[in-house]
């Protein structure tokens, strides 16, 4: 995949639980509208251990929606201003630390 990368920063004390939950449940949501192959093939994520990072791969348009679901599930979790959204491009994710 190429493109750019949205990584989301959660503070200390985030539970990571949350985080979590967020994620897998904008698979889930992905995977109802695109169905589970077209997910699986087109969205990629990490989630940091602890929970205060997590990197979604949005070089193509399930990325993109997944990553749009998960902001909108944790800001309705978390509230608005309780993480960090920001683009990177992939080829800074080398230089970036996660």
């Amino acid at each position: 995949m190429s493109g750019t990368l949205c990584r989301f920063s959660f503070p200390k004390g985030t539970n990571g639980t949350d985080v979590e939950r967020a994620v897998a449940d904008a698979i889930f949501v992905a995977e109802c509208l695109h169905g589970t192959a077209k997910v699986r093939l087109g969205t990629s994520y990490y989630l940091a251990p602890g929970g205060r990072h997590c990197v979604i791969d949005t070089g193509t348009e399930i990325g993109e929606q997944v990553a749009q679901l998960v902001t909108g599930l944790l800001a309705r979790k978390l509230g608005e201003t309780a993480f960090r959204v920001e683009r990177i491009a992939n080829h800074e994710t080398a230089t970036v630390p996660c």
